[in-house]
């Protein structure tokens, strides 16, 4: 029996994946039931921040971009309601992200910081 062998066949294929643009695959950085997570690819990245409980407390998400070292806050706008907060289209990627509770007159406590490998 013989085999047909494609010499260019992989060659082929690791270029055209290398042509195509970085995507994220989501992670996610909880708090007790809220949430932040991220999503899309180099040059549109999005970041989502949800409050899940009724407290009281809002949630926000702690962020940094790539290529700053400045941190930013993104807030679920509606509470708990059905809904999340959404940011971006960010011109590169997201560094790092952090879901927090905001709770008066005390420190907040925050989830795991996670990185998003591209």
């Amino acid at each position: 029996m013989r085999t047909r062998r494609f010499p260019g066949f992989a060659l082929t294929i690791a270029l055209v994946a290398a042509a195509l643009p970085g995507v994220a695959s989501a992670l996610y950085s909880y708090e007790g039931s809220d949430y932040s997570y991220d999503f899309g690819s180099y040059g549109n990245g999005w970041l989502a921040n949800c409050d899940m409980e009724s407290d009281g407390n809002g949630a926000y998400a702690k962020y940094k971009l790539v290529g700053s070292g400045d941190q930013h806050r993104l807030e679920d706008p509606n509470g708990s309601q059905s809904g999340c907060g959404y940011g971006g289209s960010y011109a590169t990627y997201i560094y790092s992200h952090q879901t927090c509770e905001d709770q008066a007159w005390q420190p907040d406590p925050c989830g795991a910081t996670v990185y998003p490998s591209w």
